[in-house]
């Protein structure tokens, strides 16, 4: 199973390295802002997780549950999901 580490190399630059049954092996350098802008584009911002099943059949009209903003509602069964924010909209370098 590889495992990956990362050095940092002058200023604004890392080397990833990755480590396998005993070899190293040099994957890329990237530089701080790579790095950053690789993890806003693969990390999701929200989750949605189910949390009481409605109408199956239902169009569903998500909107905010007025009692606590972390649920969503529909507007047209009884269906509601929360939402789960896992990271804030972008990270910033420096």
């Amino acid at each position: 199973m590889s495992k990956y580490k990362s050095e940092k190399f002058g200023d604004n630059k890392w080397k990833i390295w990755e480590h396998d049954n005993g070899f190293k092996r040099l994957l890329c350098v990237m530089t701080s802002d790579d790095i950053l802008e690789l993890f806003n584009e693969t990390v999701p911002r929200t989750v949605e997780e189910p949390f009481l099943e409605g109408d199956t059949n239902c169009k569903h009209a998500w909107r905010v549950w007025g009692f606590n903003g972390n649920f969503l509602q529909c507007n047209h069964c009884p269906a509601m999901k929360k939402i789960v924010k896992l990271v804030p909209r972008e990270y910033k370098h420096g």
